[in-house]
């Protein structure tokens, strides 16, 4: 028994099969099946009943997967400190942020950060929907910022902030439409809704907030959906702080719509996979971010 067995032991509970598992780990399917029957046979237990679709849990393999997440967790923090104690080794902080995040009161936070770790090594990416989670799932990324779709018990969440979403369009798109009054389906439907991809590779989400029998066009950023808006090529939901200078020069209208949500505030979290032991800098981001946007 070693850690790899273990670990493919972890990744079948923690993404439902013994395909899922593969994915995540970058190895075969009969390779992940192999690691946890040598697993069963080294302590001559059934961890899983094979019947059902989906693995399920014994009570027995329930009992043995606490445990090893306790000791792989403890395996990581091990590896960490000894990374720590590599000399001459500047701290790195891997973030994941939103696309729908307001980036300049954020950045100003990390810069007042970065005067307490003068020589932070930041890399930053974006993700969206599924693209948020997956790459904490994945150890790609320290800490993700942005809305909490699909989170569940697996991650700590803290929020720090919130955005409103508006519906919108170019004014010519809809020029019948009395001020103030909502469109209906048939209405909207006559034009593209515009959505930002799933960045996400492994398991996609679906997208939400969506009218049935619309025509979608998908954009991987909000420059090009911006632009696409501006243009009166569609209409979408977007942040109100992108668009808040076209709204006021009249370039985009705000529109209701009947049963659907045009309106809404997204809460805005700091992500974390519990399962990942936090390296000091990481922790001490943590805990700056948290306490920065608390005094706001």
């Amino acid at each position: 028994m070693n850690h790899e067995h273990l670990r493919a032991f972890i990744a079948v509970v923690q993404f439902g099969s013994f395909r899922s598992a593969a994915l995540h780990l970058h190895k075969t399917q009969p390779s992940i099946s192999a690691s946890v029957r040598k697993l069963e046979m080294h302590y001559d237990l059934q961890l899983f009943d094979r019947e059902p679709y989906r693995p399920q849990l014994t009570s027995a393999g329930e009992q043995l997967y606490q445990q090893a997440q306790q000791l792989m967790l403890h395996a990581q923090e091990l590896d960490l400190f000894a990374q720590q104690l590599s000399k001459g080794a500047d701290p790195v902080l891997r973030l994941t942020l939103s696309p729908m995040c307001e980036l300049e009161p954020l950045f100003t936070a990390i810069k007042a950060f970065k005067t307490q770790q003068t020589s932070l090594q930041l890399n930053i990416e974006t993700g969206h929907l599924s693209g948020i989670l997956e790459p904490l799932q994945l150890g790609s990324s320290d800490l993700s910022i942005g809305p909490s779709i699909g989170a569940d018990g697996h991650f700590e969440l803290k929020q720090i902030t919130s955005m409103r979403m508006l519906t919108v369009a170019a004014p010519e798109l809809f020029e019948s439409m009395v001020d103030g009054q909502s469109l209906s389906h048939a209405q909207i439907r006559r034009h593209p809704h515009i959505l930002l991809a799933d960045s996400g590779s492994q398991a996609p989400f679906d997208n939400i907030n969506v009218i049935n029998g619309a025509q979608r066009w998908f954009v991987s950023d909000y420059y090009a959906k911006k632009q696409l808006l501006l243009s009166g090529m569609g209409w979408a939901r977007i942040p109100l702080h992108l668009v808040r200078e076209e709204l006021d020069r009249g370039q985009l209208i705000a529109i209701k719509v009947q049963d659907f949500n045009w309106q809404s505030e997204v809460p805005i979290y700091m992500l974390r996979h519990r399962d990942v032991a936090l390296r000091e800098t990481v922790s001490l981001f943590w805990t700056f971010i948290a306490e920065h946007f608390d005094k706001d």
